[in-house]
């Protein structure tokens, strides 16, 4: 039992981390990674409640998924961390009227390098305890 308990305890302090790199002549929107929480019954929904103050970042209301804006990286002259509250909530079920919402941080870092050449590297990694 012990064992199992600190197996748990391990994997709830687990992180995940997305690493994405964004050219120069890049779309106007890039994907970071998914923001994922399993459910049994499924039915959740991911917002941003908290953090995106200028409006840089979406996620998907059904995927999760985080992207952020180009224009993001024009906001700083080599490194930037983001700290989003992402809210998920689950849908009632047949069985339990109750909505269920739970509030986890995420923290999102950019980055961007010149290289000797003259290249623009822009990067941005992800990171949320599960």
């Amino acid at each position: 039992m012990k064992r199992l308990v600190t197996l748990f305890i391990l994997a709830c302090l687990m992180i995940a981390s997305y690493c994405q790199s964004v050219t120069p002549s890049a779309p106007a929107i890039q994907k970071i990674g998914y923001f994922v929480v399993t459910d049994a019954e499924g039915g959740l929904t991911y917002s941003i409640s908290a953090g995106n103050t200028g409006k840089y970042f979406t996620i998907n209301k059904y995927s999760g998924l985080i992207e952020i804006k180009r224009e993001a990286f024009s906001t700083f002259k080599e490194k930037r961390t983001w700290i989003l509250t992402i809210k998920i909530t689950d849908s009632p079920t047949a069985d339990d009227n109750r909505v269920n919402m739970i509030k986890r941080i995420c923290r999102v870092v950019a980055t961007k390098t010149i290289t000797p050449a003259g290249k623009v590297i822009l990067k941005t990694a992800m990171e949320y305890k599960t």
